[in-house]
């Protein structure tokens, strides 16, 4: 097989020069970088939402009765603060 000899001002003439390139670029790279951030961190705001948000929390709850009260039968909250 023959090797073939790439000529480099061949290449350099299918270069495309700055002065004859677009410049409408449209949004820039950044932009959807820090909108794919934003959704990522959206999105684990909300799974760890649904994750927490799924456990029951238990709770032990307690009757009070007032003083006196108990040979009636009656029961009543006491708050203090």
């Amino acid at each position: 097989m023959e090797e073939s000899q790439i000529d480099a001002n061949l290449l350099n003439e299918l270069r495309i020069k700055g002065s004859e390139r677009d410049t409408d670029e449209g949004p820039k790279r950044w932009w959807w970088v820090a909108l794919a951030i934003v959704l990522a961190a959206i999105a684990i705001a909300a799974a760890t939402s649904w994750w927490l948000g799924a456990r029951a929390i238990t709770v032990q709850t307690a009757m009070a009765t007032a003083p006196g009260a108990g040979a009636k039968g009656m029961t009543a909250f006491i708050i203090e603060k």
